[in-house]
């Protein structure tokens, strides 16, 4: 038996804290980023993966009284979904259009008067290429021609689970995401020792709690402990899929050759 066959006590947070709302705790985190985009009188898309968390997405809108075009959900596949789109697109009167990215009606939209895009989980997608070409067709819809407000992009992530394996596997990034009202993290100096002789490159990441806070950092940044002295520890991080020394927030099982297979 192995560490990856058990699912330990201390993974599963307090219990007794657990809200009992239907429609778990990510669709909450996402409810409360909306109720707070709603204050500002600003509009957001938020992105689901799978049919069945549109409806799910849809009863916790209505039960938290937040506005909002939902997309291919059992109470509005009868309607056109080009014309609700252009509904949101033209009126400020709903706080968020829900989308199914795994849908083509979440392609080529052009929604620049929304300024916030969710993703209520990482992107489960079969290859690299698709993963990247997703999220940036996601975060295209508002990055446009006409927007004139800051962009925000928020991923929600449930520890311990499959969230993390597939966001540390598939986020390739040359800088850091941090956590909500978080300051930007400057990489250390030892982190350009890995592109010294070449161009920097996104690299794979590696979720990490430092301070309190979670940051998803490329992993040349977190390799520490005498690295500045030792240029073998450097070389370490590479092609390896953790940096050891860190909590590690995955789900500690291997479920395909999807995760684990270095597909660029």
């Amino acid at each position: 038996m192995h560490d990856y066959h058990l699912l330990w006590k201390s993974r599963m947070g307090d219990l007794r804290a657990t809200s009992h709302a239907p429609y778990g705790a990510k669709i909450e985190r996402a409810m409360d980023f909306l109720e707070e985009i709603q204050q500002k009188n600003e509009q957001a898309i938020l992105f689901v993966q799978y049919k069945q968390q549109l409806d799910e997405v849809e009863q916790a809108l209505a039960d938290r009284g937040i506005p909002a075009t939902v997309v291919g959900s059992k109470k509005t596949r009868h309607m056109n979904a080009g014309d609700q789109i252009q509904d949101f697109r033209d009126s400020s009167k709903n706080t968020v259009i829900v989308l199914n990215a795994s849908d083509e009606t979440a392609a080529g939209s052009n929604l620049q008067n929304a300024n916030h895009v969710i993703f209520l989980s990482p992107l489960l997608r079969n290859t690299q290429y698709e993963y990247e070409s997703t999220m940036a067709q996601a975060i295209g819809r508002v990055r446009r021609h006409g927007q004139k407000n800051k962009i925000f992009v928020y991923r929600i992530v449930a520890l311990g689970t499959i969230d993390v394996d597939i966001l540390e596997h598939r986020e390739r990034r040359l800088g850091a995401l941090t956590e909500q009202g978080a300051p930007d993290i400057v990489p250390p100096p030892l982190a350009r020792k890995l592109d010294m002789n070449d161009e920097p490159k996104p690299e794979r990441t590696q979720l990490v709690r430092e301070n309190g806070r979670f940051s998803l950092r490329p992993q040349s940044w977190i390799v520490r402990y005498g690295a500045d002295l030792d240029p073998d520890e450097v070389e370490k991080v590479k092609g390896k899929n953790r940096v050891m020394g860190w909590q590690d927030f995955s789900s500690l099982v291997k479920f395909s050759r999807a995760y684990t297979e270095d597909d660029d």
